[in-house]
């Protein structure tokens, strides 16, 4: 990492729109360890996406490597997933952009996009939980039913 980046993103862990979802990505692309957070340390909500939308906006080539995340938990792995999707609908409640300085509160906020994107998010996160029950569940099931020999 050159000086000149070393010094931008010590900028923005200290005075950057940072959250715990969008530092998770800055350990994860500077191949550092994130920390242990109780509520998974992955977007919640548009708020908690908009700092990972502005945080891969600074680093395009970190957008590029999102699939970086999807080990991480079962949620990271289902955003990513859907993360062109979840882009286009945060985008959506901005009429289409979104910079730093929008952050702010500067520009309209379209509330019934920003509810259908929470809403998205709450499924794809829902879904994420029932697909890995679901896997535990045909587990049990060939436990308790191990194939016969031959």
């Amino acid at each position: 990492m050159s000086t000149r980046a070393m010094v931008q993103d010590i900028e923005w862990l200290t005075y950057g729109h940072v959250g715990i979802s969008s530092k998770v990505i800055w350990c994860v692309m500077n191949d550092l360890r994130p920390e242990s957070d109780p509520f998974g340390g992955y977007p919640h909500d548009p708020d908690d996406f908009s700092r990972c939308y502005l945080l891969l906006q600074r680093n395009p080539l970190w957008r590029l490597q999102i699939h970086k995340l999807a080990p991480l938990r079962r949620e990271w792995a289902a955003l990513v997933e859907h993360w062109d999707e979840l882009e286009q609908m945060f985008l959506a409640c901005f009429g289409g952009e979104f910079t730093a300085q929008d952050y702010r509160g500067t520009k309209p906020y379209n509330k019934a996009a920003g509810l259908a994107m929470y809403e998205r998010m709450k499924e794809i996160e829902t879904a994420s939980r029932k697909r890995v029950a679901s896997q535990s569940d045909d587990r049990r099931e060939s436990d308790r039913h191990p194939p016969r020999p031959l």
